[in-house]
C-alpha cells in the first residue's frame, strides 16, 4: 500500500513539475514578443521623430544651394534624414519576423493546467498589432519613394514654385495618412501590456502554489 502511495505521489510530483516547466515556457515567449514589441515601439518613435525633424532638414536644404543642385545631387540633409527612416524602416520588417514567430509559438500552446483563454486573448492582440504595422510598412515605404522624387524634381532644370509647392503638398498629404494608420496600434500596444502584465502573473501565482 505504501508503495502504491509513494508511486502516485512521484507521478503527481512529475505532473506538476511538466506544468511549471510549460508556464516557463509560456513566459519566456511572453517575454520575448513584450521585448519585439518594444523594439517596435522605439522604431516607430524615431520615425515619427526623423519626421519631425524633416521641416528643419528641407529649410537647411534650400539655403545651402540657391540653385538646389544638392535636390538633383542627394547631399541635401534631406537625404540623410531618409536614408535613416528607410534603415529604420527595415528594422521594423525585422522585428516583425520575430513577432510572427512568437505568435506562432505561443498559438501553439495547448496545455490545460496553462490559462489559456488569456493566452488566446493576448495572441489576437498581437494577430492584430502585426496586421496593423504590416500595413504601414508598404504605405510608408511608398511615401519614402514618393519623397525622393519630389526631391529629384525640385532640383530638376524645370523647377519651379509649382513643383516645389505641389510636391510638398503631397508627402504632406502622405504623411498624414500614414500617421492616421498608426493610430490604431496605440490602443493594441497597451491592450498588449495589459494582457501580457496580466498573463504573467497569473503564471507567477501557478508557480508558488
Amino acid at each position: 500500500m505504501r508503495k502504491r502511495v509513494l508511486g502516485l505521489v512521484l507521478m503527481s510530483g512529475l505532473f506538476l513539475a511538466g506544468c511549471s516547466n510549460e508556464a516557463a515556457k509560456l513566459q519566456e515567449e511572453i517575454d520575448s514578443v513584450s521585448a519585439a514589441k518594444e523594439e517596435l515601439v522605439v522604431s516607430l518613435n524615431d520615425i515619427q521623430t526623423k519626421e519631425t525633424e524633416l521641416q528643419g532638414n528641407f529649410n537647411e536644404s534650400l539655403e545651402a544651394d540657391e540653385e538646389l543642385k544638392n535636390f538633383a545631387d542627394k547631399t541635401a540633409s534631406v537625404y540623410t534624414n531618409m536614408e535613416s527612416r528607410k534603415e529604420t524602416l527595415a528594422t521594423i520588417s525585422e522585428t516583425l519576423e520575430t513577432i510572427q514567430e512568437d505568435y506562432e509559438d505561443l498559438s501553439a500552446f495547448d496545455e490545460e493546467s496553462l490559462p489559456m483563454d488569456q493566452v488566446a486573448a493576448l495572441t489576437d492582440t498581437i494577430k492584430e498589432m502585426d496586421t496593423a504595422v504590416k500595413a504601414y510598412v508598404p504605405a510608408y515605404e511608398e511615401q519614402l519613394s514618393k519623397e525622393e522624387e519630389v526631391y529629384q524634381s525640385i532640383g530638376s532644370e524645370e523647377a519651379d514654385f509649382n513643383i516645389l509647392f505641389d510636391g510638398v503638398s503631397t508627402l504632406n498629404e502622405l504623411s498624414d495618412e500614414n500617421v492616421e494608420r498608426l493610430r490604431p496600434l496605440l490602443e493594441w500596444f497597451e491592450k498588449f501590456d495589459t494582457q501580457a502584465s496580466e498573463l504573467s502573473a497569473e503564471l507567477a501565482a501557478m508557480e508558488e502554489k
